[in-house]
């Protein structure tokens, strides 16, 4: 369950997407205006995930990722928005010239870094460094190349593994690179997005829940051959079950980057599953007003899959589970 705090955000950015109800359901089909979007960073919503040192709020990952749950329940492309501002976009070098974290917008101490030495990478200015969301990687970037490399802290003479805070401490003398995959390349992007699990569980949880809701209110008022559509187990049962373990994967968030990646990527794996089905469930429930806008259901279907396209590899969600179990790669004959 979300901490107080976290609630006390939630219901600012509620209050704010209730006011803006309109604004949003026009951004859906035309994309968002630049005011709206402006006072969405001001609230410091945009960039709810992004640390003070880097001109975020500095609200915490659970903050972070409710705050792109109940975004993609109203809005799914302004929740991928928010996600690609603070887990994407800060590893290319043109997004650090628009970041302002003090006087004439100097880039923060300790993310500066000089791979210089070879098996090693110290703190210098050759390269700009940001930890990306795993337990090991961080991005490192160099003249408009961007890499992502897999490393662990030498620290006491023992290895301890690079953490997702961990960079912008200042506290990295050296870490040892195990690994280097430039972007672009094989094996670079796709091995940043699949760490991109709880985000990726979070939008499709949001959306997910919020079909259910307008099918459960649906089916509460509509009436088939005399009987409300609630009462028939094939709708009523299943939307009831459906909201029970959408609820419950939800309530998870709080936790889920602390676990292993392995228990990541089968959260990521049950939100969609789970979310699909939702969606497909409240889409049915409505028959065929489901598929009017006004509802908005089929936009959800819509974009539960399209969401799992873009940035899901299930072949290396695959992978990071097998390993966990069999120890090696398997499942893939």
């Amino acid at each position: 369950m979300p901490s107080e705090e976290v609630e006390m955000v939630r219901n600012s950015l509620r209050e704010f997407l209730d006011g803006h109800a309109a604004d949003l359901e026009e951004s859906e089909e035309s994309g968002f205006q630049e005011g709206f979007i402006r006072q969405f960073t001001e609230m410091g919503f945009l960039t709810c995930g992004l640390p003070e040192r880097l001109g975020g709020p500095g609200l915490g990952d659970e903050a972070y990722l409710y705050v792109i749950h109940d975004t993609a329940a109203r809005s799914p492309s302004l929740a991928l928005q928010t996600v690609a501002l603070c887990s994407m976009l800060p590893l290319f070098e043109s997004a650090w010239d628009r970041v302002k974290t003090g006087p004439g917008g100097l880039r923060p101490p300790g993310l500066h870094i000089d791979a210089s030495s070879g098996d090693t990478v110290e703190r210098g200015s050759l390269l700009q460094g940001v930890v990306g969301p795993g337990s090991r990687q961080f991005i490192a970037i160099r003249r408009e190349r961007a890499f992502l490399l897999e490393g662990v802290r030498r620290d006491m003479g023992t290895k301890v593994p690079l953490g997702l805070r961990a960079l912008g401490t200042g506290d990295i003398e050296v870490v040892e690179v195990l690994s280097v995959h430039e972007f672009g390349n094989s094996g670079g992007s796709p091995m940043f997005l699949s760490r991109l699990g709880p985000e990726i569980g979070a939008m499709a949880l949001g959306m997910a829940g919020a079909a259910l809701g307008r099918a459960v209110e649906y089916a509460s008022s509509r009436k088939a051959f005399g009987q409300s559509l609630s009462d028939l187990g094939v709708i009523g049962g299943r939307l009831a079950l459906l909201s029970g373990t959408v609820a419950l994967l939800t309530d998870m968030l709080p936790t889920i980057r602390s676990v292993d990646p392995a228990r990541q990527a089968a959260f990521k794996h049950a939100a969609l599953t789970v979310s699909r089905e939702a969606t497909d469930l409240a889409l049915q429930a409505h028959g065929g007003y489901g598929y009017f806008q006004q509802t908005g259901v089929e936009r959800f279907y819509r974009d539960v899959i399209a969401l799992e396209a873009l940035l899901v590899r299930p072949d290396l969600d695959l992978e990071v589970a097998s390993t966990a179990i069999f120890g090696r790669r398997s499942g893939y004959l």
